[in-house]
């Protein structure tokens, strides 16, 4: 950022905001989320980290990804299995 030119608009700061990357996107509208419902910073901050560690694995394929095929088919074997 150049530095400091002023009060910005709402056009301008949801226009600079839609100019920030997905994962910071992702960042802010949490963060402004959590501020209109009062969470606990401590705990909405290990949720932004969370957050960015699963975009980052994500993005640099080092995450285990799973179908939701998978997910649900898995889900209802447990469930099945449970019920016995």
């Amino acid at each position: 950022m150049a530095g400091y030119t002023g009060p910005m608009s709402d056009t301008e700061v949801f226009a600079a905001a839609l100019a920030l990357p997905w994962d910071e996107r992702v960042r802010l509208a949490d963060a402004l989320v959590l501020s209109l419902r009062g969470e606990d910073a401590d705990c909405h901050e290990a949720w932004a980290e969370e957050l960015s560690r699963r975009v980052r694995e994500v993005k640099d394929g080092s995450a285990s990804l799973v179908g939701a095929t998978d997910v649900f088919t898995g889900a209802r074997e447990r469930l099945r299995a449970r019920r016995k």
